[in-house]
């Protein structure tokens, strides 16, 4: 039954990932923001669903989308949604039964959570008549509340939707806006729907703000007020994130007051010569940073975590002045699936505690030195003071130059060497001497990601990430069927076919910056539809 409840209440905030056109002309509406309370936890805001089954429609021509919808019985993505849209009572598709329902789908629609997990919805309607019946009908179906009752109260008009004699749901009408809530919060809807304007999101500075520096053309703007207890305890209280669909991709914005880390996602004013050619050409992921490391004083601990962190200190061992102040701008790291990965066992069943993880991915990161006697003998310390983060360094001689060999209780680690001025780590020792290979010129190549456009998004913010989805669905394809454990043969057909199913998934960037006092960041899936 709370199941029920909590559908009946949100039954539009499906909508809110559907839209991509939504919010092109700026933002929510003024006349929606004003119902809505700045103490909530999270607020959610649609600003328009007109476009919501174009969107809807363009999403469902995904094979991932239908391969999805088979897993679960439909024989199609478009009969899953109509299942949903059953559910919902709404037909978010269409502008027309949205319209016959009594939904205006150009005013706005918002989703507000409280605290205790409790949610109610605000939204626009046309025909109050209409989407009283509607909402009837699901309150009916949906929580088997068959009694209505409607009274009106100063502008307000109340209706109730009980079950003998239990009040389940009811719907506040107000200025052209319904508030409709569950069992938990119907009593008190009518209080709700009187948000005085100081009190509202209207005059939250910290939303407008949030939503000024959000990109303008969003379908959606989710949001923290500064009140909220989750927000608090997450650090991103006061925080916003937007996103947007079309069929070329879809992107979530986010916009945070982490002050903390503003320095250390500034541009840096000039990068050092990349050494980009010393990635792993098979990589599926490459990930750059583009500001100063010096910059990273104040974060570097929670990157490496507390105990390694505190290890470090205990040794006298001062990281800023040792490594971050001696490393220019435009370091950059790559991932590759291994040649050696197992899925004989199931992944989920694996505790990443007690797996080393160059079983799985090989590892490549380098970066240009300022002054590299200083980081040769930054590096002859190491191998006093690994034993302190549960680690041995090993000095070896790999392609003629030192390097340092690492092991750690579940065998391999990073190798660091310096070849030049270019400080290289990278596991395992295959990749390793691999990579010291083309940093020192012998096997250079042209580096992994051999999409143009997702090397140019490497470049653009301070930090930046791509994931080649692509070179990893053929990384995956090329394994042997040894690596799937016995019958491996069989399941190896299976995933080929699973991936198969999702080749219309391109690539995953991602960036990250600060700018107006704001940590702000963006993640996109890119499609190949046009």
């Amino acid at each position: 039954m709370r199941n029920a409840r909590l559908t009946f209440a949100l039954a539009a905030a499906l909508s809110c990932f559907g839209c991509s056109r939504c919010g092109r002309e700026g933002g929510a509406r003024e006349e929606l923001l004003q119902l809505l309370p700045r103490d909530a936890e999270a607020v959610l805001v649609v600003p328009d669903i007109a476009r919501l089954g174009q969107d809807l429609s363009s999403l469902e021509q995904l094979k991932v989308a239908s391969f999805a919808a088979q897993l679960q019985g439909f024989p199609s993505a478009s009969e899953l949604v109509s299942s949903l849209m059953q559910q919902v009572g709404f037909d978010l598709r269409s502008r027309e039964a949205l319209e016959k329902a009594g939904v205006d789908p150009a005013r706005g629609l918002a989703v507000v959570l409280l605290p205790g997990g409790h949610a109610y919805s605000a939204i626009a309607v046309r025909d109050a008549g209409a989407f009283r019946d509607a909402l009837a009908k699901l309150a009916r179906d949906r929580l088997g509340a068959g009694q209505v009752s409607t009274r009106r109260s100063g502008d307000l008009e109340i209706t109730t939707f009980s079950a003998n004699p239990a009040l389940r749901a009811a719907m506040v009408l107000r200025g052209g806006f319904a508030l409709v809530g569950g069992e938990d919060l119907a009593a008190s809807l009518e209080g709700r729907a009187q948000v005085a304007p100081a009190a509202s999101l209207s005059q939250d500075a910290a939303f407008a703000a949030a939503s000024g520096r959000l990109p303008k053309e969003r379908d959606f703007i989710g949001y923290f007020p500064p009140a909220s207890a989750a927000g608090r305890e997450y650090s991103v209280a006061g925080g916003a994130i937007s996103g947007a669909i079309s069929r070329r991709e879809i992107s979530l914005s986010l916009d945070l007051p982490w002050a903390s880390v503003q320095r250390a996602l500034s541009r840096a004013s000039a990068a050092a010569p990349s050494p980009y050619g010393a990635l792993a050409p098979d990589a599926f992921l490459v990930a750059r940073y583009g500001g100063d490391p010096a910059s990273l004083d104040g974060v570097w601990p929670r990157l490496v975590g507390p105990r390694a962190a505190g290890a470090l200190r205990d040794a006298g061992f001062d990281v800023p002045s040792e490594v971050l102040s001696n490393v220019q701008p435009g370091a950059v790291l790559s991932l590759s699936l291994s040649s050696q990965v197992s899925f004989a066992q199931p992944l989920g069943s694996v505790d990443p505690r007690r797996v080393n993880p160059f079983r799985y991915v090989g590892v490549v990161a380098a970066a240009v030195v300022r002054d590299v006697a200083k980081a040769a003998a930054t590096l002859e310390k190491l191998p006093s003071l690994a034993p302190a983060v549960g680690a041995q360094l090993r000095p070896a001689q790999v392609g003629g130059l030192r390097a340092f060999l690492a092991t750690y209780s579940q065998g391999e680690g990073l190798d660091l060497a310096l070849a030049g001025d270019r400080l290289l780590a990278a596991a395992p020792q295959a990749r390793f001497s691999e990579a010291l290979g083309r940093a020192s010129g012998a096997d250079a190549g042209p580096g992994p990601l051999g999409d143009p456009e997702l090397r140019a998004a490497l470049e653009k913010e301070p930090f930046a990430i791509a994931v080649d989805l692509r070179a990893l669905r053929e990384s995956v394809k090329a394994l042997p069927g040894s690596a799937w454990g016995v019958g491996g043969f069989a399941i190896k057909a299976s995933t080929v076919r699973w991936l198969d199913a999702t080749d219309d998934l391109r690539a995953v960037t991602g960036w990250a910056r600060a700018r107006d006092g704001a940590v702000q960041a963006e993640l996109t899936l890119r499609l190949t539809g046009e």
